[in-house]
């Protein structure tokens, strides 16, 4: 089952998607936390208490694509610091990063699959493929890429988006 890290992870390997007017550390940042938050339908778990029945259970409506578009909709349009013009990119780009968490969910050996169209239907679904079975695969798949992205590509343009927003 992918970790919370690798969730995380794909707002960071996503982020190109934004574009350079559109990318900032406090977009990345909260979507990377939105990206996570799904999996709070089973934070009783550790508790002996289970999942929680209200959201349909583990991997039901917070793992659903309403839930990303919803989360979408907040982030884009509740952050001040995100431009009117890039509100479009940022709405979207949250929404394929919280939609991911199910994606790579339905990617796990683990469960008994992903409820996407909740709460309109209780059908839930798994990939044939199933390769995350443990922390290697997630790691060379999603933590490395992550990694990688960010030394590479990303660090030095949020350096530089970040003087350029200072300056203006």
């Amino acid at each position: 089952m992918p970790s919370s890290i690798a969730h995380a992870s794909v707002a960071i390997l996503l982020s190109p998607l934004l574009g350079a007017h559109a990318l900032s550390k406090p977009v990345i940042a909260l979507t990377a936390v939105a990206a996570a938050v799904p999996d709070l339908d089973a934070v009783g778990r550790p508790f002996g208490r289970g999942d929680i029945a209200l959201l349909g259970g583990h991997r039901a409506i917070t793992h659903s694509l309403f839930f990303a578009v919803a989360a979408a909709l907040v982030i884009a349009f509740g952050l001040r610091s995100v431009a009117s013009r890039s509100r479009l990119s940022v709405l979207c780009y949250v929404a394929l990063v919280v939609a991911s968490h199910g994606f790579l969910d339905a990617l796990a050996t683990y469960g008994e699959g992903v409820a996407f169209f909740a709460p309109l239907s209780p059908q839930r679904w798994k990939f044939g493929w199933q390769p995350f079975s443990g922390i290697l695969p997630e790691m060379l798949v999603l933590w490395l890429p992550a990694v990688l992205l960010f030394a590479l590509w990303l660090k030095p343009r949020l350096r530089h988006a970040n003087i350029t927003a200072r300056a203006a």
